[in-house]
């Protein structure tokens, strides 16, 4: 796996890197969510055909902004920063908790010694522009790699009932019905390495004592699933889009 890191999200260097490549936005066109087996018809050839020609397509990464895609990159943002606050209150709790126990067992110099092993254990969150796989053709950008094995996925919900939805349904609403779970598969088929996904969903709308929640996605849940989708986009997709990009070189005599 290679990992971009001195670019910006958004970008048009960021665009111009996901050309032709399977994205994790580009996967649930590809893949159903529900059968975890390969989509066909209109939508999906025509995505086929996008990522197959993508090389030779101009994007300046402007692309077309709306006030909704606007506040949903500042909502991300305020998610990512309290996410960061939980976690880090989270291991403050349990390293606070890791002295006093080492307190009683030891006693407080012999303790001492084993404070640089739990600092060691503080959650980490980096920002890593794209994630891209070994063989150059897909790829995902996640909100956040973790230090204890996860990646972060956030979703800014600007429809008050749709974020409820979320909560009664423990997200499936989002997961499936908009598509999202085969979007974090995509994370888990670039990196081995990920354990957990963080599905974070936010509102901007609610007050703060309620307007955040994380719902943990274990890699160990979804292990048949994940390799499933890794063989089909291997075996089925990628060599399908090699193909529509030979035939559309051809057409125009493109080396």
């Amino acid at each position: 796996m290679k990992v971009h890191d001195n670019i910006d999200q958004q970008s048009a260097e960021w665009f111009n890197l996901r050309k032709n490549k399977v994205t994790g936005s580009k996967l649930p066109k590809l893949i159903s969510c529900k059968s975890f087996e390969k989509l066909s018809g209109k939508v999906y050839d025509q995505e086929i055909g996008s990522i197959a020609i993508g090389e030779w397509v101009r994007d300046d990464g402007g692309g077309i902004g709306t006030q909704a895609m606007e506040e949903g990159h500042i909502g991300e943002g305020e998610a990512d920063r309290l996410y960061n606050k939980i976690r880090t209150e989270e291991w403050e709790e349990r390293h606070e908790l890791k002295e006093k126990v080492l307190d009683v067992e030891y006693g407080e110099d012999r303790s001492n010694l084993a404070r640089p092993y739990i600092e060691k254990e503080k959650i980490i969150i980096t920002n890593h522009a794209f994630l891209e796989s070994d063989c150059g053709r897909y790829g995902y950008s996640p909100d956040g790699v973790v230090s204890d094995g996860g990646f972060i996925e956030i979703k800014t919900i600007f429809n008050q009932g749709k974020f409820l939805q979320a909560m009664i349904s423990e997200a499936q609403n989002l997961l499936i019905d908009d598509k999202y779970l085969m979007q974090i598969m995509m994370g888990f088929v670039i990196s081995p390495k990920f354990k957990y996904c963080d599905f974070i969903v936010y509102s901007m709308y609610m007050p703060s004592e309620c307007n955040l929640k994380i719902f943990r996605i274990n890699r160990s849940d979804y292990e048949e699933k994940i390799n499933q989708v890794k063989e089909i986009l291997e075996s089925e997709i990628l060599p399908e889009i090699e193909l529509v990009r030979q035939i559309f070189k051809k057409q125009f005599n493109l080396i």
